[in-house]
């Protein structure tokens, strides 16, 4: 699977920069939103004027990369599902006439068909949002780290118990409760 993934490099590489740009403009959202809150409590308009312009170019510009990211993932799907359909029915043409008719025509057609869209719903395009899951997952830590060092620490360490906890206990709760 991974060689299909990798044949079209140059669209993998303009999904992926769209992906973490907008992942990474996603979590730009939060600072642009403690702007606004801070100009509207200061009172000043005309930062807050100014603020609400940038705001509303700045979601302009996030939905283009939206824009941008669907279109440049569609792109790579239909490009990297052609190769692999075409990789199956070059497969299935090459088998011999005897083994050809040993199996249903219907297994063919649920091959190019249901089988390719498990593949793309189940492993290319999650493979996709995970990059910007991870991408948004930096951009957080690092604009924390920036608001209040001590704060993203407790809850680095916070976020580490709630993963340890069930790891000490699953077996004594699976005893007791089976």
């Amino acid at each position: 699977m991974r060689k299909y993934l990798y044949k079209k490099k140059l669209l993998l590489f303009l999904t992926v920069l769209c992906r973490v740009i907008g992942a990474l403009m996603q979590v730009f959202i939060a600072l642009l939103a403690e702007r606004i809150v801070d100009t509207a409590i200061e009172k000043d308009m005309n930062n807050f004027i100014r603020i609400i312009i940038f705001t509303a170019i700045y979601l302009l510009v996030m939905g283009i990369f939206d824009y941008l990211t669907n279109t440049t993932q569609a792109v790579y799907l239909k490009n990297i599902l052609k190769l692999i359909k075409e990789d199956i029915f070059t497969c299935i043409i090459k088998k011999e006439y005897k083994d050809f008719f040993n199996c249903n025509a219907a297994d063919y057609i649920s091959r190019l068909s249901n089988d390719i869209n498990i593949i793309e719903n189940n492993y290319i395009v999650p493979s996709l949002m995970l990059i910007g899951d991870v991408a948004i997952f930096i951009g957080t830590i690092v604009v924390l780290i920036v608001i209040n060092p001590v704060i993203t620490l407790v809850m680095i360490v916070v976020s580490f118990l709630l993963l340890i906890v069930p790891f000490m206990f699953g077996k004594v709760i699976d005893e007791r409760v089976f």
